[in-house]
């Protein structure tokens, strides 16, 4: 009997340690389960899921976990009314998540099934709708997130796009601003062109297609894409609308300008040398059936192709047509700076971004209201963050990328025809991880959310400042020391603001004083050693003497004419 008590006090303590142990989600399902067994009311869950998300508002697997037993149990407005509120919030959090998407794809469909009458849904569902299946189409094209998609799901995710479209355009009289439309119209039409282009570069990269002719069917879709003009946002129309419509188009237009310079870039780089041809090509393959010919080259089963007259890049009456015409690299770079916004802490959209930039002429907008620079580049304080900071990052970063891609392009086979520019979703992996690390901690700072891991965050931000500020075992290689130091002399040639000319001139001072010793050690044919495990692995051709000695004299004419201009001399 005695035993029989003992083992029982050690089932109990065991059950404890067990609940003790238990994360966040482990302890919510265990109490879900624990509700759903007593009495089965879905109301009781909901309310245990929507206290737990007033204490972790920004918790999107919570959200979705709430979405799901909407849907489990048929609460379809429940769903669609929560779904709906957060989505109208455009935070960016929830701008990333493919699962998100997902759940509100399947509950725009089951509500518009359970209205049965179309004339029931409002406009305001169809511009919803159109919106959450273009964020889709955009998550599953996107080779740098966690749940890669497979062929036939990007495809059909693209489909179902253009079909919602169609249907869409069909049920928004009921709308009363007509300017709102025809911006609504206008701008999905271009995302969609935009995303089919994408489809057909991805299904190359896939060798499903060639090059060669993913390259020619693509420019008219890209010519029109990047000709449909992002909203404007001085015109009264905009100026005098509700604040509701205001927040919409300004979300229109941060979409479509990161659109004019994906689709920008990829243009300028393909008809570099060669502008004629890309116009020939784009007229040639904008003739006659030509969107009915790509749609079937794009959608290629059976249900699909049945389905060619109720799809919109195909049926509707006012199309977008491509202009031949070549983008202007100063409209691009207009672009490039709203673009930046659309994914403001990520490293591999701002490389791509200067990867096709003249680095230079980059300037960064994502952390607007961060000191420009200081005076004492020795004080590598977390706190002590600035915007040249960051931009010194991104340029090691991107150069590094480049010398990597030029190096793995003289070891491999490289396919000729595959374009030098893809879309930033489908183009391979800039930056390493570290790196990528270091930005999204920059970002976070900057925001002032630096959640639980304060510390390690703080850490990373002191490491990548000390690396750009080249304090202590820095590890920059020399020739991207001398790339450093010209860049930041070329910023401070075509700043007007006397105070950036000087932080970048002192920038450029920094990256020659490290370099000149090293160079003057590569003229004497002396070797340079660098730490292991460096943030920046720059990969490239070594240094010549006479090109040591050429920089060499570079640098010290700008530390001379430095010198001069502090009047020290």
């Amino acid at each position: 009997m005695m035993l029989t008590w003992i083992s029982q006090e050690q089932d109990i303590s065991v059950t404890w340690l067990s609940l003790l142990t238990l994360t966040i989600p482990q302890y919510l399902a265990l109490k879900e389960r624990l509700i759903t067994t007593q009495n089965d009311n879905p109301e009781e869950v909901s309310r245990l899921l929507l206290n737990e998300l007033e204490a972790r508002p920004a918790d999107i697997n919570l959200r979705v976990r709430l979405l799901k037993h909407f849907l489990q149990y048929n609460m379809i407005k429940d769903a669609y009314k929560h779904a709906s509120a957060i989505e109208e919030k455009n935070l960016s959090v929830f701008h990333k998540n493919l699962t998100w998407y997902e759940t509100f794809a399947e509950i725009l469909v089951r509500y518009q099934r359970d209205l049965n009458f179309t004339s029931q849904l409002t406009w305001e569902f169809w511009f919803l709708s159109v919106s959450v299946l273009e964020r889709l189409v955009a998550l599953c094209l996107d080779e740098h997130i966690d749940n890669i998609k497979s062929s036939s799901e990007y495809v059909a995710a693209v489909f179902n796009l253009d079909q919602m479209l169609s249907k869409a355009s069909q049920n928004i009289d009921g709308c009363p601003d007509r300017q709102l439309v025809a911006m609504f119209i206008s701008h999905y039409q271009a995302q969609l062109l935009f995303h089919m282009a994408t489809l057909v570069f991805k299904q190359a990269k896939k060798d499903l297609i060639p090059f060669k002719e993913a390259s020619n069917i693509t420019v008219p879709l890209l010519l029109a894409a990047y000709h449909a003009t992002p909203p404007d946002l001085q015109s009264m129309w905009f100026i005098n609308a509700p604040e509701n419509r205001r927040h919409l188009v300004q979300h229109w237009h941060k979409e479509a300008c990161y659109r004019s310079s994906q689709t920008g870039h990829v243009l300028l780089a393909a008809g570099r040398d060669r502008k004629s041809v890309i116009l020939e090509k784009a007229a040639q393959y904008s003739t006659g059936m030509w969107r009915e010919h790509l749609f079937k080259k794009m959608f290629v089963k059976r249900d699909q192709q049945l389905k060619m007259s109720t799809s919109f890049f195909v049926s509707y009456q006012q199309p977008l047509e491509p202009v031949l015409k070549l983008p202007e690299t100063s409209d691009i770079k207009k672009y490039d700076e709203v673009a930046q916004l659309v994914y403001p802490d990520s490293l591999h959209h701002y490389i791509w971004i200067f990867f096709n930039s003249n680095l230079a002429e980059v300037d960064i907008k994502a952390f607007e209201g961060l000191h420009y620079s200081i005076k004492n580049l020795n004080n590598c304080a977390a706190e002590a963050l600035n915007v040249l900071d960051i931009l010194t990052f991104l340029y090691c970063a991107t150069l590094c990328a480049k010398s990597k891609q030029e190096d793995t392009r003289n070891l491999i086979y490289y396919n000729q025809d595959r374009p030098s520019v893809l879309p930033a979703s489908i183009t391979d992996s800039l930056g390493t991880l570290n790196q990528s690390k270091f930005l999204a901690a920059a970002y976070k700072m900057y925001n002032n959310e630096p959640g639980a891991n304060v510390g390690e965050i703080r850490l990373l931000l002191i490491k990548g400042i000390e690396v750009v500020r080249c304090v202590g075992h820095h590890g920059l290689d020399v020739k991207l020391l001398v790339t450093l130091a010209s860049t930041f002399e070329d910023r401070a040639k075509y700043l007007t603001k006397q105070t950036e000319i000087d932080f970048n001139a002192a920038r450029a001072e920094l990256y020659w004083k490290i370099a000149l010793p090293l160079l003057e050690k590569i003229k004497n044919n002396q070797v340079i050693t660098y730490s292991s495990n460096r943030m920046f692995e720059y990969k490239s051709k070594e240094i010549t003497i006479s090109e040591a000695t050429t920089f060499i004299e570079k640098g010290k004419l700008f530390s001379g004419i430095q010198l001069m201009n502090k009047k020290r001399i």
